[in-house]
């Protein structure tokens, strides 16, 4: 008598990824600044009794910034920036670009006396900002910053 033929060994698993986590596997990129981003949707997070018409009184309206509104409300700024995009509130854009004088009007500054560090103060803008500026001016020279004057070898001697 044959024996017959054993069954065919079942075919091996296939391995099937995992739904991934909207949360944690896609890189999500910000909005541009000032631009609304999208609404988290659901419940706000965690903060019961802070409601849209106050945010905007807030943030829009008084034009107070993220730590600022925190503050007054009790809450962490994290949590209010969390509450921002929730409601789908537009951030302020983070800085304000600096609007700077021709570099002749730099340079007639510089060479009547001011510093650079007062023309910067004066302007808003850095330090390094005026001195790019005015080293790419030809009609200027600096002068040597005060520690190097005052700290110059005595060529006398």
């Amino acid at each position: 008598m044959t024996r017959p033929d054993p069954p065919a060994p079942p075919p091996p698993p296939v391995a099937v990824p995992p739904e991934p986590d909207d949360h944690r596997d896609h890189a999500v990129q910000p909005p541009a600044p000032g631009r609304p981003r999208q609404p988290a949707g659901g419940d706000p997070p965690a903060a019961v009794g802070v409601e849209r018409a106050r945010l905007v009184a807030l943030y829009q309206q008084r034009g107070l910034s993220i730590r600022k509104v925190a503050a007054e409300l009790g809450l962490p700024p994290k949590q209010v920036a969390r509450l921002l995009d929730h409601y789908g509130i537009p951030r302020h854009l983070t800085t304000t670009p600096a609007v700077l004088p021709p570099t002749a009007e730099l340079a007639a500054r510089y060479q009547a006396g001011w510093t650079l560090r007062k023309i910067a103060a004066h302007y808003q803008v850095s330090y390094s900002r005026v001195r790019s500026l005015l080293l790419a001016e030809p009609t200027v020279r600096l002068r040597p910053p005060p520690s190097q004057a005052r700290h110059r070898p005595d060529s006398s001697q």
